[in-house]
Order: structure tokens, then sequence, then C-alpha cells
């Protein structure tokens, strides 16, 4: 039980030092001196300070795809705006409010790790896991273009572009400047469907 609870311990201090330095802004010794642990314990539970940060990246994507799979599910009503495209897009956008909600720091690491140089550690470390999460926003739109032809072709770019308006909502929440509601999710998926002037 007390492994347990360092291992823990861990997890929490390093999230909470990488959310706010990133991960090349910390170092080992800021590590173990929040989490109240010594270096052997660190190392025995994951290696290396990338073998922490890959850990946290598991633990929380894979509760963030598991909710998004979930939302991405798409049942297509082409002649009900409100439950075709609309209604998967609009759950995903709340799916990524409740798990940003329910996990804020690891949120804001996320917001770090996508704007990092493709080259350095953190994207080399982060890329699978970014990845995996675009395919599965990425497979929604290619159950959508099954049905709205016309968007064939686009699922990249708009798997993209809606992920990063998605992203801008949520920064400006953590910036005190927005708040994550029903409303807002509407207004982002009316906007990413029709444009700045619907």
């Amino acid at each position: 039980m007390e492994r347990q609870t360092s291992k823990e311990n861990i997890l929490l201090a390093s999230l909470e030092l990488f959310a706010k330095n990133g991960f090349d802004g910390v170092g080992i010794n800021e590590i173990t001196q929040m989490a109240g642990i010594t270096k052997p314990s660190l190392y025995y539970f994951f290696g290396s300070k990338e073998g922490l940060f890959s850990a946290i990246l598991e633990r929380y994507f894979n509760i963030l795809n598991s909710s998004t799979k979930t939302a991405c599910e798409y049942s297509a009503i082409p002649d009900e705006y409100f439950e075709d495209v609309y209604a998967t897009l609009k759950n995903i956008v709340l799916c990524y409010f409740d798990f940003a909600k329910n996990n804020p720091l690891f949120y804001q690491l996320i917001l770090d790790i996508t704007s990092a140089p493709p080259s350095s550690n953190t994207a080399r470390i982060s890329s699978i896991y970014i990845a995996e999460q675009r395919n599965i926003i990425k497979d929604a739109f290619l159950s959508f273009a099954k049905v709205h032809t016309n968007i064939q072709t686009k699922e990249t770019f708009l798997t993209w572009s809606f992920i990063a308006i998605v992203n801008a909502a949520i920064e400006l929440w953590l910036r005190k400047e927005e708040e994550l509601s029903d409303e807002l999710a509407h207004k982002i998926v009316h906007q990413f469907m029709h444009g700045i002037y619907a």
C-alpha cells in the first residue's frame, strides 16, 4: 500500500510540475522533492523522467480516449440537423469540456504538448498519444464523409481545425476568460459548421 501511495504521489507531483513548466523545464530533483520521495524510488517505479512522463500521458489519454470514442459515435440522420453531424460534434466538444474540468492540470499539459516544436522531447514522447487522439476524431469525420460526400478528402484538415477550436476554448477557460458551458459548445459547433458569419 505504501509503494502504491508513493507511486501516486510521484505521478501527481510530476503532473503539476510538467503542467506548469513543461517536460524539459522540470528536473528529477524537483519531482522527488515535491513528491517527498527519493530518486531510487522514482527510478524503481518509472525508470526515468521520460518513463514517468509517458506514464502520465498513458493514464490520462486512456481516460480521454475512452470517453471520446463514445462521443464520436455517429448515427446518420441527414434530414435532422440537430441529430446528425451537429449532435456528434457537440457531444465531442462536451466530452473535451468535461475532461478538462476534471483534469485541468493535464489539459494544460496537452496544450503545451500540442504547441511543442516537432523535434522537442515533449513532441517525441507524446506523439503516439496525440496521434491516437486525433485518429479517434478523424474516424468521426470519415463517418460523416460517407453521408456528406462534400467533405471527403478534407477529413484530416477538419480534424486538426476542430480540435484546435476546442483547445482554444479550453485555454480561454484555463485563463478564466470563458465558461465551458452547453451554450459555448453549441457556438463552437455552429461556427465550425457554418463559418464566422453564422
